[in-house]
């Protein structure tokens, strides 16, 4: 399941899952975060594996015993059939509805950016309040002591992995993204001039940040989390996870309201001149390939599972929506 546009920082890969609101619905929104995978061969094999990798990362926390590897599994994988049954249908169809925008002789409105950027962020939205860390209650309630120790350790070197790379200037991180999304549009044969490439790492050097450090705010929200796991024995623990998990949403969208919001607009500014200035080249290759993309989606939304468990409308969400 490639899931790389719909994932995030997380705790666990369940808690905070999925992040993708780090990016507006933009010009380079499928290109930088998918130029490589429009493609059958290539998305499909990404897309049906995410359950696996999902499994992988949150299993690498510590040693788990077989029944919970099993849990932790099933639960992935009802999640994973969930998304591809009632979710995909609505990527296809903004990606075949930006399509055709290009495709269209008259200039792209502000007002439809802002709907397409509207969209994507309901489209996280609903699919946050499906956190599956919600249902995941028993899996977390068969945590040992000696589990939960081997999570926090792994939590601090992951924490310091992320300082390493935060210690890169703003110019250095705008730079590095930059020439990644140069190379990824050049998978498909979408060049960038320089006045393109000026106009898109000036405006990334032109975004803000929360005034408190993410950092700070996620090692709160963790300890947080440990308490909680500390009263796994009670009998209300679900009801516990679920407004814990709901508070955390609540929490990070607040933080980075402010500073979101002046992004928000800065991006649906250059997405709209940058869509009604792309050379007529530009356009086909934009168009077609995302097209392509939506095809791709659909495809995908159809396929027959392997698990077989569970429906996906037996899947349930137990949070809230959380919307900026």
């Amino acid at each position: 399941m490639g899931m790389k546009t719909l994932q995030g920082a997380v705790i666990f890969p369940f808690t905070n899952f999925p992040a993708s609101k780090q990016l507006i619905f933009i010009v380079l929104f499928c290109f930088s975060c998918t130029a490589c995978t429009n493609s059958k061969l290539i998305l499909r094999p990404l897309y049906n594996s995410f359950d696996d990798r999902f499994e992988d990362r949150f299993l690498a926390y510590a040693d788990f015993d077989q029944e919970q590897v099993q849990r932790i599994q099933d639960l992935a994988d009802h999640f994973h059939l969930w998304h591809r049954q009632t979710q995909l249908e609505s990527y296809r169809l903004l990606l075949a509805e930006f399509s055709n925008r290009l495709n269209d002789p008259e200039d792209v409105l502000t007002e439809d950016v802002k709907r397409w950027s509207n969209t994507l962020t309901i489209f996280t939205s609903n699919v946050g309040s499906c956190n599956p860390i919600d249902a995941a209650t028993d899996i977390l309630k068969s945590l040992s002591d000696e589990q939960i120790t081997q999570i926090k350790e792994a939590r601090l070197v992951a924490r310091a992995s992320r300082n390493q790379e935060r210690s890169k200037t703003k110019n250095e991180a705008v730079a590095t993204r930059v020439q990644q999304i140069k190379r990824y549009l050049g998978f498909i044969n979408f060049d960038l001039n320089a006045a393109q490439l000026a106009d898109l790492r000036s405006t990334m050097n032109d975004r803000v940040k929360p005034e408190k450090p993410f950092g700070e705010l996620r090692d709160e929200l963790d300890a947080d989390f440990y308490q909680l796991l500390e009263k796994r024995e009670h009998a209300n623990f679900d009801d516990l996870l679920v407004t814990y998990i709901d508070r955390r949403r609540q929490t990070l969208n607040d933080w980075g309201s402010k500073a979101r919001s002046h992004n928000r607009l800065l991006w649906e500014s250059y997405a709209t001149r940058t869509i009604n200035n792309l050379q007529p080249e530009q356009k086909i290759i934009a168009a077609n390939y995302l097209k392509g993309l939506a095809s791709t989606i659909k495809a995908l939304s159809v396929d027959k599972p392997s698990y077989q468990k569970h429906k996906a409308s037996e899947y349930t969400c137990l949070g809230r929506v959380v919307r900026s």
